[in-house]
């Protein structure tokens, strides 16, 4: 969300973003403080469950899902796939839910979207 907002913000001269990106940066918050409406950056769905059962019509790209308790953050990239910076893998992932046999996948979790996904 950082990196998107800076590159609109210098592409299109767009202080707004730009601030918005170093306040993100400086305000970094862990995923049990997003899933707990963090600064108020981020709004619950009320879409919870595993991962690879869940419906995926209301979600939309940049959409997070949080493991209850807060340990994990996974973001939703679109068409069943979701992008994690894992841990077990030691890299950043790109993987499909139902397909690919990621453990991240069989934990439950709570569905959260950017407010400034939902202003849109």
């Amino acid at each position: 969300m950082r990196d998107a907002l800076l590159k609109q913000g210098l592409r299109d001269f767009n202080g707004s973003a730009i601030r918005t990106a170093v306040s993100q940066w400086w305000h970094d918050a862990s995923a049990l403080a997003l899933s707990e409406r963090y600064r108020d950056e981020t709004l619950s769905l009320g879409v919870e469950g595993k991962m690879k059962e869940l419906d995926l019509e209301p979600l939309q790209p940049g959409d997070l899902a949080i493991t209850l308790g807060g340990a994990h953050a996974l973001v939703y990239t679109g068409d069943g796939f979701w992008i994690q910076a894992d841990p077990g893998l030691g890299t950043v992932a790109n993987l499909h839910a139902v397909r690919d046999g990621n453990p991240w996948f069989s934990y439950r979790v709570t569905i959260h979207r950017w407010r400034l996904l939902e202003e849109r």
